[in-house]
């Protein structure tokens, strides 16, 4: 075999290998690119969003930081002409399939205990989601809805004035997996929808 026959094989057995890993490469980028489309379909909205984000004060919307929803609240109460508040609990909110609450829930319940006890004729609707993917997620939201009525009860609220129901499709967070709460001055909140 003569010296130029071997570069050449050389330079071909190079461009070979050259070619097959960009072949490679680009079927690892294409089946990558499927399998986040794919996961990214079947995520649930907002799973990968920061909880409590969007509060609704009067069917305006507001965007803010979770760890300033305590003084918003505060602050809606006080406020003379506006009826109603609402936000929901995100991803974070409680025990991944538990409904065990988080920190941040427990720190929800407690402020929205306070309020309730501060004014006897506000009520605290409980919104489970409107949509539930399967029977799982259905009683996963209803242990989750009965497990914050019950931390708001043993905190001192009336039960009277706390009520678990489906979110209605007008509702801002009607299509989100999480639950919600919908705090009224005055009347009961369902009557306000």
């Amino acid at each position: 075999m003569s010296t130029k026959q071997t570069a050449l094989d050389r330079k071909a057995r190079r461009a070979l290998m050259l070619v097959g890993g960009m072949l490679l490469l680009i079927v690892a980028l294409a089946l990558w690119s499927y399998i986040a489309r794919v996961l990214e379909q079947h995520t649930p909205a907002g799973l990968a969003s920061v909880d409590e984000r969007l509060v609704v004060i009067d069917k305006r919307s507001v965007i803010i930081q979770p760890e300033d929803l305590g003084g918003m609240m505060i602050d809606w109460l006080n406020s003379g002409d506006e009826k109603s508040l609402s936000f929901e609990f995100g991803s974070q909110s409680f025990e991944v399939r538990s409904a065990a609450p988080s920190n941040l829930t427990k720190t929800r319940a407690s402020q929205v205990a306070g309020l309730a006890k501060a004014r006897p004729d506000l009520t605290v609707d409980i919104l489970e989601p409107a949509y539930s993917s399967s029977s799982a997620d259905r009683k996963l939201a209803d242990e989750r809805a009965e497990g914050f009525r019950d931390a708001l009860v043993s905190s001192g609220v009336n039960g009277s004035q706390i009520t678990i129901r489906d979110e209605s499709p007008d509702l801002p967070f009607a299509k989100s997996p999480y639950l919600a709460v919908l705090l009224a001055k005055g009347r009961r909140s369902s009557e306000q929808n």
